[in-house]
């Protein structure tokens, strides 16, 4: 794998959630969520894998970027119309694995509270088995010994397990699955380090809880060519790959309405979103969007937005974005989620030397800021605060 590899795949991240209509049989991607890592390397080897981590770590992780994906499906086995059982899948792209390497150690399940962990469950995938973290608000399938026992990343789809709650409880609709891996790539990409293992989020559809604090946006960069991520580092005189997930969380309990902009509306006060990025950046052309421009479409559920991405004035051309209604009013209903991706590069300055060309701190870019109607009509405003920056180093 390289970073090249992981850069275009990050394009699958683009995503948008809404409410769930539960029916006979339903599929659900597993919960994402963006906040900084802290304790995310986990040890390797013999036994079970280390163990998943507690409801209350999790929100230390990262999501794949390899192309690791995980659903799980619900079904009623008693003909009674509750959906009762789930199913749980796990899919990998084909890294060519070796004696389980790269390959899935553990598969932690978080479901919701209530109605927290099942009565039962059981493994399905080769010798593996289910095991529970009742006080830690999770159960797994875990690999029975050391990474022969893995499963790998060999790009196929496998049923790991199934779980099931006892009538009149339903199995609950949102269940966050997390992944213990061995895949050193992907780890020291996502991580820093040197180790093999670690714990990721597969990519996919985010439905609670994705911002911190349960703010109604947030914010996140990942740096390809990072030295640390605590604090933020980057080396000078580098071309950097920067990748930004932003997040419209509707955590308000009543509808978020987005208008569509009049001719005379000023700046995104119909509601939308924008960012202003700094001087030494521009579009990465392998990335998302890819270029600056205008594109209606951007994206289409639950109704249709447009992304402008354009160059301010200046003497930089500072990049920035606004996304829009494009077509009609655009709801957003409670527990509602957007997620979308913007990557950019560090450009060569006038000088002819790739930035950054100074060491410290860098703002990268200024807060994101939404703005939005409620059954108020009043027009709402959130920040994100404080600004992502950069520490350079190796001036």
């Amino acid at each position: 794998m390289t970073l090249r590899r992981s850069v275009l795949r990050r394009r699958a991240v683009l995503a948008l959630v809404v409410s769930l209509t539960l029916v006979a049989t339903t599929v659900f991607t597993a919960s994402l969520f963006l906040r900084a890592p802290s304790s995310h390397a986990a040890p390797g080897g013999g036994g079970g894998g280390g163990g998943c981590p507690s409801i209350n770590a999790i929100n230390n992780f990262l999501p794949s970027n390899d192309g690791l994906a995980a659903s799980f499906t619900l079904s009623d086995t008693n003909s009674d119309t509750i959906l009762d059982t789930a199913t749980y899948s796990f899919t990998s792209n084909d890294e060519s694995p070796t004696a389980g390497v790269p390959g899935l150690i553990e598969y932690c399940v978080y479901p919701s509270q209530p109605p927290g962990n099942p009565n039962s469950a059981s493994a399905s995938y080769d010798s593996w088995s289910a095991v529970f973290g009742s006080i830690q608000g999770f159960f797994a399938f875990k690999r029975p010994d050391g990474n022969p026992t893995n499963l790998p990343f060999d790009g196929t789809t496998q049923t790991v397990g199934t779980a099931a709650w006892n009538a009149p409880t339903a199995a609950p609709g949102t269940q966050t699955i997390l992944l213990h891996i061995n895949d050193a790539d992907e780890c020291q990409a996502l991580y820093g380090g040197t180790s093999d293992t670690c714990f990721v989020f597969p990519g996919g559809e985010n439905h609670h809880g994705a911002c911190p604090n349960n703010e109604v946006a947030c914010k996140q960069v990942v740096i390809d060519e990072a030295i640390t991520t605590s604090p933020l580092t980057v080396p000078a005189f580098t071309q950097l790959h920067l990748h930004y997930l932003y997040i419209i969380n509707n955590s308000l309990g009543t509808n978020m309405y987005f208008r569509v902009p009049t001719p005379k509306t000023q700046d995104i006060n119909s509601g939308g979103g924008k960012d202003y990025f700094g001087c030494e950046q521009i579009p990465d052309p392998s990335g998302s969007p890819g270029t600056w421009g205008t594109y209606p479409g951007w994206i289409t559920s639950p109704g249709s937005f447009k992304l402008d991405f354009k160059q301010g004035g200046g003497t930089c051309n500072q990049s920035r974005f606004f996304l829009t209604a494009n077509v009609t009013t655009v709801t957003l209903a409670p527990g509602g989620t957007i997620t979308f991706a913007i990557d950019m590069l560090t450009r060569v300055n006038k000088g002819g030397k790739q930035e950054y060309t100074s060491c410290g701190p860098h703002i990268l870019n200024s807060g994101f800021t939404i703005k939005w109607f409620q059954d108020d009509g009043l027009l709402h405003s959130f920040t994100t605060n404080p600004s992502l920056s950069v520490n350079v180093v190796g001036c």
